[in-house]
């Protein structure tokens, strides 16, 4: 979902572009940046969370908690693990911000 978001962004930062409005095409380019960082944050950390062979099976037979990640596993896997999910906490604080502005994006492009 976070690239399909950027290529709006992109688009937008097109319609910007013909209008002349630098400042907001640079803004929209930025915007849509930001969300392929995350989504690649998120993919890039699950992955490698999945695939290095760096889990340990937690004792108590949960696949992960609090006291399993900071106990048992490697500093590396708890380094990702925890970045992974924020940058997924960051892809969804961006769709909910751009959610409580389209509103005003959209009446703001309306009157321009």
């Amino acid at each position: 979902l976070g690239l399909i978001f950027a290529l709006h962004w992109l688009l937008i930062a097109g319609l910007c572009r013909s209008r002349g409005q630098t400042s907001a095409m640079f803004s929209a380019l930025s915007h849509a940046l930001s969300y392929w960082v995350a989504s690649f944050g998120v993919a890039a950390g699950g992955a490698w969370c999945r695939s290095a062979g760096r889990y340990v099976p937690c004792k108590g037979g949960e696949e992960m908690s609090w006291s399993c990640l900071m106990k048992e596993q490697p500093g590396d896997y708890q380094t990702i693990y925890a970045l992974h999910y924020v940058a997924l906490a960051f892809m969804v604080s961006h769709w909910v911000l751009d959610a409580l502005q389209l509103f005003s994006w959209s009446r703001s492009a309306a009157f321009s």
